[in-house]
């Protein structure tokens, strides 16, 4: 692949353990790493001083696409 792209993964924790056997967190990322793109996900940012909702809309803006897991609860909202 000439480019890989860089995927932005957005979903709530939940996800990260439904369902039980393969949950659709770990499939999204799986998926993205075989098809040779670079994923991003939350569970790869660090602790820092300053608002997430803001280093997250940060990350967002650096990635090529955004992927929404649509679960069965909402995180926090970020305009």
């Amino acid at each position: 692949m000439a480019n890989p792209k860089r995927i932005f993964i957005s979903h709530t924790s939940e996800l990260y353990k439904f369902p039980d056997n393969y949950p659709f967190v770990k499939a999204a990322i799986s998926a993205v790493n075989r098809a040779g793109h670079v994923p991003c996900d939350m569970q790869y940012f660090t602790a820092r001083d300053r608002q997430p909702s803001e280093y997250c809309k940060e990350r967002v803006r650096e990635c090529d696409v955004y992927v929404g897991l649509i679960g069965f609860r909402y995180g926090s909202l970020v305009r």
